[in-house]
């Protein structure tokens, strides 16, 4: 007979303003792919907690008031096109082909 597996330990990724604050696991976000930048609220983290140290709080008769969180804005990459100069280039970015690793069709 084999031995019974090992249990292993449930982890959360959560966000929080601090590891404590991550730890009340029913109240933060997720952040599945590690990334607070674009996963967490903007000022918080990403943690990983064990499901072991989760804290549930004690459930009150009154509604706890609630701050809305602002989302973050969405990161646009930068975008590279062929013109002669910067200036061209800002002024008619989508009227130029974009290059790719650095490399134009017309030398530009």
């Amino acid at each position: 007979a084999q031995p019974d597996p090992v249990p292993v330990s449930e982890t959360l990724r959560l966000c929080g303003s601090d590891y404590a604050d991550a730890t009340l696991c029913a109240l933060a976000a997720e952040c599945p792919l590690g990334d607070a930048k674009t996963e967490c609220p903007m000022g918080y983290d990403c943690f990983d907690i064990p499901a072991s140290e989760c804290v549930t709080a004690e459930p009150t008769m009154a509604p706890v008031p609630t701050t809305p969180v602002p989302s973050r804005s969405p990161v646009i990459p930068p975008l590279n096109v062929c013109a002669s100069s910067y200036e061209e280039a800002v002024e008619s970015c989508n009227d130029y082909e974009e290059c790719v690793n650095g490399d134009c069709p017309n030398g530009e």
